[in-house]
């Protein structure tokens, strides 16, 4: 299992994910001992911590990695325990010895959990100038980036519907000021109607993604699309784009799903093709989302650390994931 997967299960059985004492229940009392919690500071608002077999968010840390190899040495013994319990991972690089004991069903479990995932990014062109959208189901509305804003107000496609300071409130009552208020945006879609979206401004809407090439993707999905009948022709998926990332302009919410993106295949992984009711910046209409290698490559080396697959995560944001986690 993943850290993640482990969690889960550990809250199904009722059971402590701050110590994993056997049979310690949620809130027992006693030795619940916090040696091996991960130690991010983003923990420290809660009661209880998350052992750092359990934490998904951080299991890339160098910190986490080193905690792990002191807790398998302190309390994984030859005596105790099988082969796979000695390669406890948090991070699933694949081990040999697991493929052989489990077959390939579990080979390709493992395979899959290798790979990072990219959200679903676009790059659209409105009148010469480019504009990066990023579709977010946890997102309500539309949110805007003011730099943004203030071009397409140039355009006559922004219109400010009120001035005044608004404060967003998140988990835990964690407020931020949006100071720029609400404005309604017009955009082109691919037929030539336009649509009208609404909500916040912010000087800055998440961090920077890196750029995603994405050949290799369209050839592996491709490839896939081929295998799964002789009648099915590549030809007839929308085309992707050369690449996606960036600063996020355009932050587009759950509010207008009916513009979201239509899903057209999936691979067995979850990497899925869409077809984007907006035109990409070069003419076509292809849209990614999901896992791949050349994802969990970019993101890994991203920056120089492992933990960019939260670049989008705003401090609103950040607080919801946390409170999920916990509860």
């Amino acid at each position: 299992m993943n850290p993640q997967e482990r969690l889960s299960q550990l809250n199904r059985k009722k059971l402590c994910f701050q110590c994993l004492t056997p049979g310690a229940k949620k809130g027992h009392y006693g030795n619940c001992y916090n040696t091996f919690n991960c130690p991010d500071g983003s923990h420290k608002t809660f009661d209880i911590g998350y052992h750092v077999l359990v934490c998904n968010r951080h299991k890339n840390d160098p910190q986490n990695q080193k905690l792990l190899e002191e807790y398998k040495s302190r309390y994984i013994s030859d005596s105790l325990h099988k082969n796979f319990s000695k390669n406890l991972s948090i991070a699933f690089h694949v081990n040999p010895d697991v493929k052989k004991s489990y077959g390939s069903q579990s080979k390709s479990s493992n395979e899959e959990n290798l790979d990072l995932a990219i959200y679903m990014l676009q790059t659209i062109e409105i009148q010469g100038e480019k504009f990066n959208l990023f579709y977010d189901t946890g997102c309500s509305d539309l949110v805007a980036k003011k730099d943004a804003i203030t071009t397409l107000e140039k355009m006559g496609r922004a219109t400010n519907i009120y001035s005044g300071v608004l404060t967003l409130s998140g988990v835990g009552d964690n407020q931020t000021s949006c100071e720029h208020g609400l404005y309604s945006v017009k955009l082109p879609l691919h037929d030539g109607r336009e649509v009208h979206l609404s909500g916040i401004c912010l000087d800055k809407i998440t961090s920077k993604f890196p750029k995603y090439p994405l050949k290799e993707v369209e050839d592996d999905i491709h490839r896939a699309f081929r295998a799964q009948s002789s009648k099915n022709d590549p030809k007839r998926l929308p085309k992707l784009p050369h690449s996606v990332g960036g600063e996020t302009d355009l932050m587009i919410g759950i509010q207008f799903l009916k513009y979201y993106p239509k899903k057209i295949f999936s691979l067995p992984n979850g990497l899925t093709l869409y077809e984007s009711q907006f035109l990409n910046s070069d003419g076509s209409k292809g849209l990614v989302g999901g896992p791949h290698r050349i994802f969990s490559e970019i993101q890994r080396n991203f920056q120089g650390n492992h933990v960019s697959t939260s670049a989008y995560v705003t401090q609103m944001a950040n607080s919801y994931r946390e409170g999920y986690e916990r509860n």
